[in-house]
């Protein structure tokens, strides 16, 4: 199944890269299609999600994706347009730093990806560091602690959008759009999957894809290698947190080319089950190597590789571990992570009420503009995270931790604070990867809470001492983390 999916939308990727002569456009030792690869699948044209509904019978109408396809499709690149994966203010402007050479160049394309970068540049504060920003940076929340940081003497930083030429991008995209419409019949083919033919919901959008974001990235390839090449020593390191969008991905080739020691540090968890998952979660073959916290996530990129006959890294357990040993202070929280399509249980949450504790509910970072919104709900009882400091922060003073699926989870378990995985949501069951793990049903029954009065005997049970559940989280910790190789 999901071998099938990879197989028709890495064959799309490639007759189109084809029929639009990417590699003679661009940068002619590109892999352009594995960088269209990861658009058409995930973040702007959505493919996989539609092959999925084919692939489970979910999709009850060709009426469904022939008209309304588009206006969805359409809608996410319109979304994006002012994001920095596809957004530019058409500016080339090098600064003072255009002659450094580096020892290490990162790419940062997240915010919540900053952490592992944090601990590359801790750990290497006698090396010369350039740090590669998007242009949303401006707008990141708790940017202060970021600056701190990006202003050590070592460090250097700058913005992809000074890769971006709007002459050069008319001009390309004109060329692109050419060879498209001249050329488009012959790849229909390539989009069958299951007896259906998706060609037709998606000629028009492949256009506006390539109208709006190809034409982009080529430039950004072709700037980015320019420029990059005049700041590598002959050991430069480069650094990237995941590869799993076109600008990651560009980033890591261009490294690959101008200096074979690129490196990733993944930042989250892979699921073993790879048919609920999208192609475009991560590559992992075009790196040198591979950072992952714990045996699971080594198991399962090993096991996800064969499976698409792909390359595999050099992996490395636990040596990029970015997590804080807190020192415990006041337990006074019951502290709730929420994330995804869980916010809405902040309706449900805020009418518990536990003797002794607060309970303190901490939205994923990127859902920050929620706060204001569940604000209204603070009282003696209840608190809502300002997301004013960093999760190890609210460690120190929690009780007992309570989440789905997050990778917090993982830092709670690291500093031994008693652990609940919450497991109720039919939503959000799917991606629970810590299901993926190394217990036995009776421990399962300890840690994993099926009902909101199930999560609440539990908190009681351990505190009359009735269950470990440290116990069980130290098993687990010891799966996900393999803090032995911390160095």
């Amino acid at each position: 199944m999901f071998y099938d999916r990879y197989k028709v939308l890495h064959n799309i990727a490639t007759s189109l890269c084809g029929i639009l002569e990417c590699n003679k456009i661009g940068l002619n030792w590109f892999r352009y299609d594995i960088n269209i690869l990861f658009k058409i699948a995930g973040y702007n044209l959505n493919i996989d999600s539609m092959l999925r509904h084919i692939e489970n019978r979910t999709l009850k109408s060709k009426i469904f994706y022939i008209p309304l396809l588009r206006n969805y499709i359409i809608n996410k690149i319109n979304q994006k347009f002012n994001r920095y994966e596809i957004s530019v203010n058409f500016s080339i402007k090098y600064n003072n730093i255009q002659t450094a050479k580096y020892d290490i160049i990162c790419f940062l394309s997240m915010q919540t990806y900053f952490s592992p970068i944090k601990e590359v540049i801790k750990r290497n504060k006698d090396k010369k560091i350039l740090i590669l920003l998007p242009y949303e940076y401006k707008n990141w929340f708790n940017k202060d602690s970021i600056n701190d940081i990006l202003n050590q003497n070592n460090i250097d930083y700058e913005f992809i959008d000074i890769f971006f030429d709007k002459n050069e991008i008319i001009k390309i995209k004109n060329k692109l759009l050419n060879n498209f419409d001249k050329n488009f019949y012959k790849i229909k083919n390539s989009f069958c999957f299951n007896g259906i033919n998706l060609f037709d919901a998606y000629k028009e959008s492949l256009r506006d894809f390539i109208d709006y974001f190809l034409s982009l990235q080529i430039v950004f390839n072709k700037n980015l290698y320019n420029y990059l090449q005049n700041k590598v020593k002959y050991n430069t390191e480069f650094y990237i947190t995941r590869d799993r969008r076109a600008l990651e991905n560009a980033f890591i080739q261009i490294g690959n080319r101008l200096n074979d020691n690129t490196n990733m540090i993944i930042h989250g968890m892979i699921s073993k089950n790879h048919d609920l998952r999208y192609i475009t979660d991560g590559s992992f073959s075009n790196v040198t190597n591979l950072y992952v916290w714990g045996q699971h996530d080594y198991d399962v990129i090993i096991e996800r590789q064969k499976l698409l006959n792909e390359n595999i890294p050099h992996i490395k357990i636990g040596k990029y571990l970015f997590f804080n040993k807190i020192e415990k202070k006041d337990e006074k929280y019951i502290l709730f992570a929420l994330q995804g399509e869980t916010l809405y249980l902040v309706e449900e949450i805020v009418k518990l009420k536990f003797e002794g504790y607060k309970i303190l509910i901490r939205l994923h970072p990127s859902h920050k503009d929620y706060i204001e919104k569940y604000k209204k709900y603070e009282n003696e009882y209840i608190e809502i995270d300002n997301l004013d400091e960093n999760l190890d922060k609210r460690l120190e003073n929690t009780y007992v931790f309570i989440s789905f699926y997050s990778t917090a989870i993982l830092e709670s378990l690291y500093n031994n604070i008693p652990t609940l995985i919450m497991n109720f949501d039919e939503l959000e069951k799917d991606k629970n990867i810590f299901l993926e793990n190394n217990l036995d049903k009776s421990e399962e029954q300890i840690m994993f809470c099926n009902s909101w009065n199930d999560l609440i005997r539990k908190i009681n049970d351990f505190e009359n001492q009735k269950i470990d559940i440290l116990k069980v989280n130290m098993k687990l910790k010891n799966y996900f983390i393999k803090v032995s190789n911390v160095k």
